[in-house]
């Protein structure tokens, strides 16, 4: 469930170098959020204020609208995980990342500071985009009952090949598509391409415990040309999934993004909701 986060919060931020930044800062939280939850959170807003702070206004502008177009179209609900994640894939590409502190300090009656220490390199996305590179990405649904299957669906304007992430809770990464089972992944244009391609091989969504609805956010990558790296992405999981797929594969998926030439590719995402039972 997406939970309200009070924006009550100071941070001293040092710019090392051009694509380098420092943040401590700290961040309320009421007592519905757990700590885990909290340094989740705040790490989250961490990663946006070092995109924000190094890359460009205009591109800041320009990468925004993406969501203002997605919350029109009654597709994205605003979290901090989210637009942390937007910021970072379609603005900025932060490459390395450190935790230097996380831990709740000054717990009162209605919830706790949390103080973080965070510092980033953030890469500036080089080149231009190719304005004739599109895609259509949309889910079957966009709500589904805890234990559901998940269908989505991407129609590419050019011949590519497409690479589908996973968003987890914990703001790792996991690549759905390709996988061992789906690999193929090359799409010709204009057509209307289904995932999971196989009726044999069902994706169901569960809800997070405790939690009456769990959003969830998939990535597409659709580039013009095949990214073998893109595959050293821990990789979609058998029988029961997981909950993370570990702490480095952010800054994996950042690294590799960051190297591929804008106009190589385009990039989309969506959230669909599961319900609880």
């Amino acid at each position: 469930m997406i939970k309200n986060v009070a924006l009550f919060f100071l941070f001293h931020l040092i710019l090392f170098s051009k694509n380098t930044v420092s943040i401590d800062t700290v961040f309320f939280y009421p007592t519905s959020f757990s700590i885990d939850e909290a340094k989740t959170e705040s790490l989250n807003r961490c990663r946006k204020i070092a995109v924000e702070k190094t890359v460009p206004k205009k591109t800041i502008i320009a990468g925004n609208a993406i969501l203002e177009k997605m919350e029109s179209d009654g597709e994205y609900h605003e979290n901090a995980a989210f637009t942390s994640f937007h910021s970072s894939t379609s603005l900025g590409y932060i490459t390395k990342e450190t935790v230097e502190l996380a831990l709740p300090e000054s717990f009162v009656e209605n919830g706790f500071n949390y103080h973080i220490s965070y510092k980033a390199t953030v890469e500036v996305p080089k080149g231009e985009r190719d304005s004739g590179l599109k895609i259509n990405f949309y889910p079957k649904s966009r709500s589904v009952n805890d234990g559901e299957e998940l269908v989505l669906f991407l129609n590419p304007s050019m011949n590519g090949f497409l690479y589908i992430f996973h968003f987890m809770p914990d703001q790792s990464v996991e690549l759905m598509f390709p996988n061992q089972y789906l690999f193929d992944n090359a799409l010709e244009k204009k057509s209307v391409f289904q995932f999971p391609s196989d009726d044999q091989i069902k994706i169901r969504l569960k809800a997070l415990p405790d939690r009456k609805i769990t959003t969830e956010t998939f990535y597409a990558v659709f580039c013009k040309k095949e990214i073998p790296e893109l595959n050293k992405i821990v990789q979609l999981n058998e029988h029961k999934g997981r909950t993370s797929a570990g702490d480095d594969s952010f800054e994996k998926f950042q690294s590799i993004l960051s190297e591929i030439p804008l106009y190589q590719r385009i990039e989309a995402a969506l959230q669909v909701l599961v319900l609880s039972k």
